[in-house]
């Protein structure tokens, strides 16, 4: 990494490079260090959170090696007001302008008494306020108010600091890109970083993922391991200066753990996992795969062990015996593929072993040519064909290929030898004969699958602005920018084909009125 410089360093640099930058600019970029956030939190008497912590040394050690931040938080964990310390500490520098941008009047209403209780704790009069406008001036400062459905109340306005308040509600890729990034320009970059000067929160609690795409910057901007730069705890800022900070009820002390289990007993299971707890699961009409991840998911490596015993054994599980014999019984390898180009191409597992779907094994790769999924399949029927354990095999089962890929399925086939049979891709069918399978514990996922797990539980439908599942006759899913469900829909090829082809599991009539 390039050596960290003083501010009055940087400043020489922006000078020598002969750019016009007005002075109030100039004022700003000077003085932007000299506003502590952990200096402010103790003035206006506040305990920091860990939450809080968090975000005092971002402001305070790492403000030059970050754009974004990303704080998506439970209820009752003290996000509100971090925003509003927030937009206090820009007001207190010189020349700054603020913008915040909301949903709803409620909310913007709520976070602007909050900024002008705070600047009154810490004897501040503004020059102006206008409480119906959410506009203040202090000194050369500004702030002002706006709503998501009303951007272009904003535009035009130079900002140092972009506030993204209650973000899953509203999309705002495009307006990110084309609205914000060019009302920072003025502000500029730091040299030796360049990562600009003008900062963008974005603040949250999840929602069902249907219609919440906070998800794009949580999952796909969320730095993996290679990428990562500076820790902050469990969070990372990456390369690009994306920061993603994410906290549980559990992670704050502002809630006495009474009153947490008060809450968790009486709100809705979903709407506690997604508004409490923190994490992105769909809801309602956005629901695509009904998985139980208590019944749904089994241990592989128990699971192996229990089938590698000899059939004399003792002590061998009798149920484990009448599901496989060795001796006897030839298992079906079954395989669905998913194609990508730019994107991944994802490949899902799976065998059936006494009237139950076993999902076995995964992978994804972006940026793969023909040669490389031919090998890579020739790789992966071999292995399971020749597992010591559970060899499976492909005489009995069938290799179902993503239906769109069609120059890709016939290369395989022409060039490659690589038998294999178009996906079933009706969608609505095969999703409800997947949740029909989910319902009576007739597929099991191993354990070890994590990345597949994950995209079984978030992938989601379009919803409409009020949370109904919204028709279309194109693709009906939710697509995020950064996060790729790829694994997902070869699951789906995988399971739904396995079963239009071969027949659903047997399910006792009895079991539907249970």
């Amino acid at each position: 990494m390039n050596k960290r410089i003083t501010i009055e360093e940087m400043m020489e640099q922006i000078k020598s490079q002969d750019i016009v930058i007005a002075p109030e600019v100039l004022e700003y970029i000077e003085s932007v260090n000299l506003i502590g956030m952990g200096k402010l939190f103790s003035l206006l008497n506040i305990e920091p959170t860990p939450m809080q912590e968090n975000i005092i040394d971002l402001f305070d050690n790492k403000l030059d090696l970050w754009n974004h931040l990303t704080l998506v938080a439970s209820r009752r964990s003290g996000k509100s007001l971090t925003g509003a310390v927030i937009a206090v500490r820009e007001l207190l520098i010189p020349n700054s302008s603020t913008i915040l941008i909301s949903s709803s009047a409620k909310t913007l209403s709520n976070l602007f008494n909050d900024i002008v209780r705070l600047l009154k704790s810490l004897g501040l009069k503004p020059d102006a306020i206008n409480s119906q406008s959410y506009y203040i001036k202090l000194g050369n400062s500004y702030f002002r108010g706006g709503f998501s459905s009303a951007a272009e109340g904003v535009v035009g306005n130079k900002a140092s600091l972009i506030i993204l308040d209650e973000a899953g509600l509203y999309q705002y890729h495009d307006f990110a890109e084309a609205i914000l990034y060019p009302m920072r320009l003025d502000y500029k970059s730091y040299p030796h970083t360049n990562m600009m000067v003008a900062k963008v929160v974005r603040m949250s609690s999840p929602r069902g993922l249907g219609s919440d795409f906070h998800i794009d910057y949580v999952k796909g901007l969320r730095p993996v391991a290679e990428r990562v730069m500076h820790p902050i705890n469990d969070n990372y800022i990456s390369k690009n200066g994306y920061v993603s900070l994410k906290y549980s009820i559990y992670d704050s002390p502002l809630t006495p753990p009474k009153m947490i289990e008060s809450l968790k007993e009486s709100t809705d299971e979903m709407k506690w996992k997604n508004e409490y707890l923190a994490e992105f699961t769909a809801t309602s009409a956005g629901t695509v795969f009904n998985i139980n991840e208590t019944t749904d998911i089994f241990d592989i490596d128990e699971f192996m062990n229990k089938l590698s015993y000899k059939l004399d054994d003792s002590d061998r599980d009798k149920n484990i015996e009448q599901m496989y014999n060795k001796k006897d019984t030839t298992l079906p390898l079954f395989i669905g593929l998913d194609i990508g180009t730019v994107d991944p191409t994802a490949l899902v597992i799976g065998t059936v072993i006494e009237n139950i779907f076993y999902v076995l094994d995964t992978f994804a790769q972006a940026r793969m040519t023909t040669v490389d999924i031919a090998n890579m399949l020739k790789t992966y029927i071999s292995k399971w064909e020749n597992h010591d354990v559970l060899p499976l095999s492909l005489e009995y089962g069938a290799l179902f290929i993503d239906p769109a890929a069609k120059i890709t399925r016939t290369d395989l086939a022409q060039t490659h030898n690589i038998d294999h049979v178009a996906a079933y891709n009706r969608i609505s069918e095969g999703v409800d004969s997947i949740n029909t399978l989910f319902q009576f514990k007739r597929i099991k996922i191993a354990s070890n699958l994590g990345d597949l797990i994950e995209q079984i539980k978030t992938l989601a439908y379009k919803e409409s602005a009020v949370g109904k599942h919204l028709s279309t006759n194109t693709d009906p899913f939710v697509k995020h920018k950064h996060h790729h469900y790829d694994l997902a829909h070869a699951f789906r090829y995988l399971v739904a084909s396995t079963f239009r082809q071969f027949g659903l599991p047997e399910i006792d009539p009895e079991e539907l009125y249970l």
